[in-house]
């Protein structure tokens, strides 16, 4: 079986992470989004108007979720699995619900802008991955 070399930290760049980050992000907003629309669709009620919009509120939910698991797990793989990817993705979710919360106490309800999001949770993942690597 072929092996590659150890990686260390100093081989790992954070332009890198960073872009692990942003795919792990969309990969796991478009699973998550995709899977929130079909169990919203699965639980609309039948009526004239109801199939428009139907699920959307639990695709975007779903989406979100995913965003916020994904995005860590992309930086952790991006890192070859050298950091606590557990801690990653606790830390990740733990701060995203600190910022849903600020946020939405500070703008009456109406929470960040999800743009800032995938900002947001790159630049938690990375520090958390980095601090918790390996030797």
């Amino acid at each position: 079986m072929l092996t590659s070399p150890p990686v260390t930290r100093d081989e790992v760049s954070t332009l890198r992470l960073a872009i692990g980050g942003v795919s792990g992000g969309f990969a796991g907003a478009g699973l998550g989004l995709g899977t929130g629309l079909l169990i919203g669709r699965a639980s609309c009620r039948s009526g004239p108007n109801s199939r428009d919009f139907c699920g959307l509120a639990d695709g975007l939910a779903g989406g979100l979720a995913g965003l916020t698991i994904g995005t860590p797990i992309g930086v952790h793989l991006a890192n070859h699995r050298l950091g606590n990817g557990i801690f990653t993705v606790i830390g990740s979710i733990t701060a995203t619900a600190a910022l849903l919360a600020l946020s939405s106490t500070l703008t009456q309800g109406n929470g960040p802008p999800f743009v800032l999001m995938l900002p947001f949770e790159i630049g938690t993942a990375i520090p958390i991955e980095r601090h918790t690597e390996r030797p």
